[in-house]
């Protein structure tokens, strides 16, 4: 099993939480490197280049950052650390044309995506096509590739259909990746569990 431990970059103004925002599980570096070299076959297929992780909720926030920060830290504070598999390469289809890595179903993953889920949601604003994710809909998982062509996703699957990654993950806490004024994603928040 490995334990998640990533290192944390701050770069955003953490004060000013306004705009894009991923919820994520960050993975050990063993295993971040392995998914972030079949991501890199994949880079021109990235809108967002950041570390290999498991989203598990996107969403902007258009006003009172500070409550969204707090409910966050209250999901944490909720949860206890647990243990999550990741499975193998699977596929989204239209709109968003993606290769990720699937992670297998698990009760305290599913209850913190919701609990993710519904903080954002009371604060959060449309995202291009979409008004809200919802629980069902949107899956926890590692993007190895998104917006590819049909064609070109065609390939990606023909050459990672049936690749199995089986390995075991400790998580401890959850991050907050911001777009930043720059464009680039970072870890603007860490929200251990249980503190």
């Amino acid at each position: 099993m490995h334990r998640s431990t990533g290192t944390v970059m701050i770069g955003c103004n953490k004060e000013t939480t306004m705009g894009l925002h991923v919820a994520a599980l960050i993975l050990p570096d063993e295993i971040a490197g392995e998914l972030n070299k079949m991501r890199g076959r994949y880079r021109r297929q990235m809108q967002y280049l950041t570390t290999a992780h498991i989203s598990l909720y996107p969403f902007s926030v258009e006003t009172d950052p500070a409550a969204v920060l707090e409910a966050l830290k209250s999901t944490a504070v909720g949860t206890k650390p647990f243990c999550l598999r990741l499975t193998d390469v699977r596929f989204f289809g239209e709109p968003g044309n993606a290769a990720y890595v699937a992670v297998e179903d698990n009760p305290a993953l599913i209850d913190l995506h919701a609990d993710v889920v519904g903080c954002a949601q009371k604060f959060a604003a449309k995202v291009g096509w979409r008004t809200l994710y919802e629980p069902g809909i949107f899956t926890p998982h590692a993007t190895i590739g998104e917006g590819m062509a049909a064609d070109v996703l065609k390939t990606v699957r023909q050459k990672l259909a049936g690749v199995r990654l089986d390995r075991q993950v400790e998580i401890r806490s959850f991050r907050l990746f911001t777009r930043c004024e720059d464009g680039v994603w970072r870890v603007t928040h860490t929200f251990p569990f249980g503190q």
